[in-house]
C-alpha cells in the first residue's frame, strides 16, 4: 500500500470517527467516477495535412467529427488532496465563516441566537456564542491543511 493510500485510509477513518461519513462516501464517489474530460474525435477530412488516396471525397464528406468523454483515474496522491480540499470546504470553512458570523454579531452586542418554530415551541434551539470557533483557530488550520496540499501537489 503506497504512502498516499494509508494516509487517504487514515484521514477518511478519522472524518468517519467525527461524524463526516457523508463527506467521506462523496470522495469516493467522486473517486469512482474519476476525473472526466471531452475530447474531439477528427474525420480524416479535418485533419490537416493528411491526404489518402483511397477514399473519395464523399466519403469524407459522410462522416462526422463526434465528441466523447473520457475518464481517468485520480492518483493516489490526487484522491488524498481531493479528500483534503473537500474537508477544507466543508468543515474549516465553515467553521471561519461561523467565527466571522460571531465577530459580527458580538460588534452588534448579540451574544446568542435562538431558533423557534412559528408553529411549535418545543422545536426550538439555542446556539450560544461560545460554541463558534474563533476566527485565528479557524485560519490557522486553514494554513495547516493548504501547506500539506500544497507538500503534496509538488512531491
Amino acid at each position: 500500500m503506497s504512502d498516499y493510500k494509508k494516509l487517504f485510509q487514515e484521514v477518511s477513518e478519522f472524518l468517519m470517527a467525527k461524524g463526516y461519513g457523508i463527506l467521506v462516501e462523496q470522495v469516493r464517489d467522486e473517486l469512482a467516477t474519476g476525473r472526466l474530460s471531452e475530447e474531439k474525435i477528427q474525420t480524416l477530412k479535418e485533419v490537416e495535412g493528411r491526404s489518402i488516396g483511397l477514399l473519395s471525397d464523399t466519403e469524407f464528406k459522410r462522416s462526422q467529427s463526434a465528441d466523447f468523454v473520457r475518464r481517468d483515474d485520480y492518483s493516489d496522491a490526487e484522491s488524498v488532496v481531493l479528500l483534503l480540499e473537500a474537508s477544507k470546504r466543508a468543515i474549516i470553512d465553515g467553521a471561519a465563516m461561523a467565527s466571522q458570523i460571531k465577530g459580527a454579531l458580538e460588534n452588534l452586542q448579540i451574544h446568542g441566537l435562538a431558533f423557534t418554530s412559528e408553529e411549535n415551541d418545543e422545536n426550538s434551539y439555542e446556539l450560544p456564542m461560545e460554541n463558534i470557533p474563533n476566527l485565528a483557530e479557524a485560519n490557522r488550520r486553514v494554513s495547516e491543511i493548504e501547506e500539506l496540499i500544497s507538500q503534496i501537489r509538488t512531491q
